[in-house]
């Protein structure tokens, strides 16, 4: 297996992703000072010192990842799929979390992983590899289309074991599309698609909170200071915003009004303090990775 530098490398796609994630850290402070001084031990940069360490990280592992030849891949999948099960099971029996009705962390000193995360990167591979492997016999449900998927199967119960649906759904979503892609016959994408549907309509069912949250969402004025709480005050930050926002750091709804205004709803706090230019920012280079993206994968 060799590794050696890269001299092609699409700087336009590096350029939106180092944009994007400097804009993010900065956001992620912005959004999380005020929730710092409310930590048993008060500290407004606890939560961007973490984003830090990992990013960190991260650039190490980009630096290496983007001149791995990804052919070299095909070899690793074995190896993938067994860390990938090897992590999700090691959540079950030592994951933290359980104190927030879900264990889907794994302690490592001062930080906290989530195999989930990583097992999103792993499925990919994974699936790409095997049914790059079965294009001359992907018309057939029982040997080409359905093996990969009993993996995928495995990993969903793990994951809904923690309990994670959102993850979960990604990953069986992603799944389905890694098959459109791969060629499948349409009737066989309309039955996964429908098993899909039940599989997720029976998970929001049988758990009342999941339910709630889905029709929070349709109608959130039904229960203002209930379940359509957060989602109320989103639009209100959103509202605040207007076309170029308040001014960084100027958010009102973060002070302890919009929950987890940090993680899940950051992008109505950039809404709030940056306005719809902030916003459009992100998803301008969300645009550029997505299409910068399939333009490699299509001369691939």
């Amino acid at each position: 297996m060799n590794y050696s530098f890269r001299k092609d490398n699409d700087w336009v796609l590096i350029g939106a992703t180092t944009v994007l994630t400097l804009f993010g850290l900065l956001m992620v402070y912005s959004a999380s000072y005020v929730e710092g001084y409310f930590l048993p031990e008060p500290n407004p940069f606890n939560y961007v010192t973490r984003q830090v360490i990992w990013l960190t990280l991260s650039v190490f592992l980009f630096v290496f990842v983007m001149h791995f030849q990804y052919r070299h891949y095909r070899k690793l999948t074995p190896f993938i799929i067994a860390i990938s099960f090897f992590l999700l099971v090691l959540v079950v029996f030592i994951g933290t979390g359980a104190e927030v009705g879900s264990k889907r962390w794994i302690r490592i000193g001062p930080m906290n992983l989530q195999p989930s995360e990583f097992v999103k990167i792993g499925m990919i591979i994974y699936l790409a590899h095997v049914y790059s492997r079965k294009q001359a016999y992907i018309d057939n449900f029982i040997n080409g289309v359905m093996p990969p998927l009993i993996i995928v199967g495995l990993v969903f119960a793990l994951i809904m074991r923690q309990p994670d649906l959102g993850t979960a759904t990604s990953i069986m979503l992603t799944a389905i599309l890694i098959v459109f892609i791969s060629g499948a016959r349409w009737k066989h994408l309309i039955g996964l698609a429908g098993v899909g549907a039940f599989v997720f309509t029976l998970l929001a069912v049988f758990e009342p909170y999941r339910l709630e949250r889905l029709t929070s969402f349709v109608n959130p004025f039904a229960d203002p200071m209930g379940d359509g709480y957060q989602l109320i005050n989103g639009y209100l930050a959103i509202a605040n915003g207007g076309l170029s926002g308040l001014g960084l750091g100027q958010s009102l709804q973060k002070m302890r009004s919009l929950p987890e205004g940090h993680t899940d709803f950051i992008l109505a706090v950039i809404s709030e303090e940056l306005g719809f230019l902030g916003v459009l920012l992100v998803f301008l280079c969300y645009g550029i990775i997505l299409f910068r993206g399939i333009s490699i994968g299509a001369k691939m």
